[in-house]
């Protein structure tokens, strides 16, 4: 592959310290781009305050101060902590330095498109839309009050012209590539899943490829940040599925401690919150367990799991973009009764607590060259 181009990217999880899902596959979008050879490529983060970081190669420009400044920009159709600020600092960035791409890491930025646009400036807009942005606006209206109600116009208002002006619009798998179309009556040029894991690293440092016998209780775990989705999920397994089975739960993830009070009496579980390195946790676990409802976009936990070699049992929301094999990789649930059913098979049949069908699977959808071969014939 030959590329000769001048790329910005525009992003706001590629802090150090954010590690949630939609980071996770900000910075994947970050490392394809720079897998690219040819290309010039310039980095703008969002940041809030000083930024301490010292990655060099990024340029931090602001974003929304405080929550109080992000409501009120909702008003002018801002949303995901854009500001005008950083909307001129881009747009005469674009001026003086004449890129031949820029790269918008979501669908936010679509005021941005519109002016580019309207402005005439030559240059090559990219949307990568982790997930439908309206649809969640409505989950986050269902699962946590009214109050989201003032984020529905400026996210539609921004994803319209992210569909409507963007020159190439990627989804991140095909049923938010079908809503997308549907909603805003635009198609999407393609599919790109960076939801992937690096193989070397992978390979050299995943202490979940020995052969470790299960345990008797099964060791389950969830793994997943304090987001109302989550804690929804594991609230449903943990009060409805737990007591049916004989295993041990590890609750795992930032913000996840906020449950301790909630479940200190339960003997059958164990809430860790933020932990800073998952090794021990996957190595230890016999199976991992999504039970997830509600969401967009892909769920990095479940391809994480899988590429450390897990059973993964998981609701069809938690295996969007994943196309496992029922009862191979994993088992795909919606009741109370089938998850109930799915653990008792892994505890009587699996033993060892690496799954060597899941690294298979990772292996062969979940990496970097097979991710990077798509976005190259995308935008290039």
């Amino acid at each position: 592959m030959v590329v000769a181009m001048k790329i910005l990217f525009l992003s706001f999880g590629l802090s150090a310290k954010i590690n949630n899902g939609g980071a996770v596959v900000s910075k994947n979008n970050l490392k394809l781009l720079s897998s690219l050879p040819g290309i010039e490529l310039t980095v703008f983060s969002l940041s809030r305050g000083n930024n301490n970081e010292s990655d060099s190669t990024i340029i931090h420009i602001p974003c929304t101060k405080n929550k109080i400044e992000t409501f009120f920009l909702l008003f002018k159709g801002y949303s995901g902590y854009f500001t005008p600020d950083a909307e001129k600092i881009i747009i005469e960035h674009i001026k003086s330095e004449r890129y031949d791409l820029l790269f918008l890491d979501g669908s936010h930025y679509g005021r941005l498109a519109r002016k580019i646009k309207q402005k005439k400036l030559a240059v090559k807009i990219v949307v990568f839309f982790h997930n439908v942005e309206l649809k969640y606006s409505f989950m986050r209206i269902k699962l946590q009050g009214l109050q989201y109600l003032f984020y529905l116009p400026p996210v539609y208002y921004n994803e319209t012209c992210s569909m409507r002006y963007a020159d190439v619009k990627i989804a991140i798998n095909d049923r938010d590539k079908k809503q997308l179309e549907k909603i805003y009556r635009k198609k999407i040029n393609g599919i790109c899943s960076t939801v992937w894991f690096d193989d070397e690293i992978f390979l050299e440092n995943n202490p979940a490829m020995n052969n470790i016998p299960i345990t008797v209780p099964l060791n389950i775990l969830f793994l997943g940040s304090y987001f109302t989705a989550n804690v929804a999920g594991i609230k449903w397994f943990i009060n409805n599925v737990l007591p049916l089975v004989n295993v041990f739960l590890i609750v795992a993830g930032k913000g996840m401690e906020n449950l301790k009070e909630t479940y200190k009496n339960f003997p059958k579980i164990k809430i860790i919150g933020y932990v800073n390195d998952v090794d021990d946790l996957y190595r230890n676990a016999d199976c991992v367990v999504n039970p997830v409802f509600d969401g967009s976009g892909m769920k990095v936990k479940t391809g994480e799991a899988l590429h450390y070699g897990k059973t993964v049992i998981g609701t069809p929301e938690a295996f969007t973009g994943y196309n496992i094999r029922h009862g191979v990789e994993g088992y795909i649930c919606k009741t109370t009764d089938e998850f109930v059913q799915s653990l008792e098979i892994v505890a009587a049949t699996q033993k060892y607590k690496t799954n060597n069908a899941s690294l298979e699977w990772a292996r062969l959808n979940l990496s970097k060259d097979i991710q990077l071969e798509k976005l190259y014939t995308l935008i290039c």
